[in-house]
């Protein structure tokens, strides 16, 4: 392709967005680590080449001209799950040579972020914070597949992701009440972030994150709410944040049982 005499190379980027298979999804590369607001104009670091909508499977493919960037999956009003078609509540991200897109690849993407660390170091400190397995590729392996052996590492990731986008939820309810105006997107950064920095240690989940128990849960939303200072400089009450870790640890624990049950 030409432009001003000069020959762009293009690539075509191909992967999957998964929390459960996201149907109808704008997907969108743009400048890294970090710009997930993705304007509607088509600037701030977009990618002008454009952008493209995952099928009913997940599937993307985006043609490129951009040498490097950040792989955004964006929520929208056609953006939902297959198996349930319930809507996507937040954005999701993962580096451009990721072949998927989903919750644990956005706090992968916040570790090579905070920790300064290359994608393999990343995806060892996803194994270790959430005792994905030794075989386990969060940037690259699909957790539908083969989930329902309960042996295999895809399973346990499957729970994981499921535990993970909870408290993206809640920690974007606890940023944004109904009538805020504004993205939610700081707080999934800093929320993804605080996952993966419970412990200010370079090797990155040294201890692995319990996501079924309240004080950790807490402890990561109060992190999230602190190093992102709320964005507008509001404290929700200890006791709201309190009420949000037990809700979450419920769901999880009931979301465990139903791995486990096969059901």
């Amino acid at each position: 392709e030409a432009a001003d005499g000069f020959y762009l190379l293009r690539r075509s980027l191909q992967g999957t967005a998964v929390d459960g298979y996201l149907r109808g999804c704008r997907v969108t590369l743009v400048a890294p680590p970090w710009a997930w607001d993705v304007p509607s104009d088509g600037g701030g670091g977009r990618d002008q080449s454009g952008d493209a909508f995952t099928d009913s499977h997940g599937r993307f493919r985006l043609a490129t001209s951009r040498g490097r960037g950040t792989l955004v999956v964006s929520p929208g009003a056609t953006c939902v799950d297959s198996a349930t078609d319930l809507a996507a509540r937040l954005p999701l991200a993962a580096p451009d040579w990721a072949a998927v897109v989903t919750p644990l690849t956005t706090v992968g993407l916040a570790a090579m972020a905070h920790f300064q660390m290359e994608g393999a170091a990343a995806n060892l400190c996803l194994q270790r914070t959430f005792l994905l397995g030794r075989g386990y590729n969060a940037f690259a392996d699909n957790p539908l597949r083969s989930s329902l052996d309960p042996g295999t590492p895809q399973r346990r990731a499957l729970a994981v992701i499921n535990c993970v986008q909870n408290v993206f939820a809640v920690a974007s309810a606890l940023w944004y009440d109904g009538r805020a105006q504004g993205s939610r997107v700081p707080s999934l950064q800093w929320t993804a972030r605080a996952l993966v920095a419970h412990q200010e240690d370079a090797a990155c989940g040294a201890e692995a994150l319990q996501l079924s128990d309240r004080g950790a849960l807490q402890a990561v939303l109060l992190e999230a709410l602190a190093l992102g200072q709320l964005g507008a400089g509001r404290r929700p009450a200890a006791a709201l944040v309190r009420a949000a870790a037990e809700l979450l640890a419920s769901m999880n624990a009931l979301i465990e049982v139903i791995e486990r049950s096969g059901s």
